[in-house]
């Protein structure tokens, strides 16, 4: 009161209006910037809450979403293992069917062509070396002969063997013209392939025919072995018989081609 006393005699009435203008307007700033203030805090609030909110729906329609994915690639992974499982089976009990059928393939081909013994040499995957790079193998899969020629069974013996002892015969089946090469001079076949010489090469043994077994994709996948006690040249092999049938038996030995259709 003492303040306002002073200014009303020092400036009179209109000093006293000019200050309680100011304290007007002092007052009436301070209460808009306190409501502004506040609505702004309200709005930001609605805000956060509306974007906690929104991430909230979101990420339960993510999870929705991922769940679901992952629901359905469980399903097909365990359809698709499923069905590996059956294909598998199936192709076993086909390949255990087979077998007769192959056998005597075999012995058909075997006294078609007059040789004494007749087998296939399959080549497969069979561990891998500290780099993961798989190992290129063969095993003697098929055979057949007369017990009364006094033949000692490659089957069981011929197993597993490094692709490296078939390496150039393989290479010279490989490069033929009909994909058949006839051996007559197996002192020089044991020198080029000891190893493989040592299982096939028996003291009556005195030509070997290796025709080539290749699948629809023409992947060299086996050989088929015909095995004589005498000398045999090109000209008494009938090739084009011998082709067919290496096609044929092609056929039996590679279940993909039905499973793959």
């Amino acid at each position: 009161m003492e303040i306002l006393f002073n200014i009303g005699e020092k400036y009179g009435l209109w000093g006293i209006c000019g200050l309680v203008v100011c304290m007007g307007l002092f007052i009436l700033f301070k209460w808009l910037g306190s409501k502004l203030s506040a609505d702004m805090e309200s709005g930001l609030e609605k805000v956060g809450t509306k974007l906690t909110e929104q991430m909230s729906k979101q990420n339960d329609t993510l999870t929705k979403v991922i769940v679901e994915q992952q629901e359905r690639l469980l399903d097909h992974l365990l359809t698709e293992k499923k069905a590996n499982q059956s294909r598998h089976n199936d192709m076993i009990n086909d390949k255990e069917d087979l077998a007769v059928d192959i056998n005597n393939y075999l012995k058909d081909i075997m006294n078609i062509h007059n040789s004494q013994r007749a087998y296939i040499l399959e080549f497969h995957n069979h561990n891998e070396n500290l780099s993961g790079t798989p190992f290129v193998k063969f095993t003697c899969k098929y055979e057949w002969f007369e017990l009364k020629d006094g033949y000692e069974p490659l089957i069981g013996n011929c197993k597993d063997m490094a692709f490296a002892a078939i390496a150039q015969v393989f290479k010279d089946v490989r490069t033929s013209k009909n994909q058949c090469v006839i051996y007559n001079d197996l002192e020089k076949f044991g020198e080029q392939n000891p190893s493989l010489a040592y299982y096939l090469v028996k003291q009556n043994t005195k030509t070997l025919i290796f025709k080539g077994l290749y699948d629809k994709n023409n992947v060299f996948i086996a050989v088929i072995v015909l095995e004589y006690n005498h000398i045999i040249n090109a000209k008494d092999i009938n090739l084009n018989k011998l082709h067919v049938q290496a096609s044929e038996i092609t056929q039996l030995i590679n279940l993909r081609y039905k499973y793959d259709e």
